[in-house]
């Protein structure tokens, strides 16, 4: 972070929960995020995949991030406001249908990845600080940055530079996920 002269906050703490099949949870259903909550959620092996982006003041790095058991409740209750079946479920599930996992994510301070030339040492480009969107952000993080391999530069206004203003010298403020 500091060889690259750009600011990041983090990391952050991210869970995640795997939920067992169950016959109320739509294999077809769709991937579904509620922008308000944070929470999403996708069918995953007749049973689903759950997670939430809850805010939090960042933290030191940690090799063993501790799970806490509450979240899957918290998120299937934040679920439950777009898909009702969430709410109704999370009271029959026992702790052996729900596998938990945690971990944890670098934040750079406009939320944005980086994208693009290094800027400190020639023919070095970077894709990183997905802020923990990484698989869904790759494949068009892997097109911008073969443009931008192939044209040798990255434009002036992109707002994926290393250098930009928002993440050189960042105002403060409270990103979540």
């Amino acid at each position: 972070r500091e060889r690259s002269g750009c600011s990041s906050r983090g990391p952050h703490g991210r869970h995640r929960a795997m939920i067992a099949p169950r016959a109320e949870i739509p294999g077809d259903g769709p991937m579904t995020l509620d922008m308000d909550t944070h929470v999403y959620w996708r069918p995953e092996g007749g049973g689903a995949f759950l997670g939430q982006g809850i805010p939090e003041e960042p933290d030191e790095p940690l090799l063993d991030v501790p799970v806490d058991w509450t979240f899957p409740a918290v998120a299937m209750e934040a679920a439950g406001r777009l898909v009702p079946f969430w709410r109704d479920l999370s009271e029959r599930l026992s702790q052996a249908e729900v596998s938990l996992g945690a971990g944890q994510y670098t934040v750079t301070a406009d939320g944005l990845p980086i994208i693009g030339p290094t800027g400190r040492i020639d023919g070095l480009y970077v894709h990183g600080a997905d802020n923990g969107w990484g698989v869904e952000s790759a494949p068009e993080a892997g097109r911008r940055l073969a443009q931008i391999v192939l044209a040798g530069r990255s434009d002036p206004d992109d707002p994926f530079r290393i250098d930009r203003p928002s993440i050189v010298a960042p105002a403060q403020r409270l990103i979540t996920y």
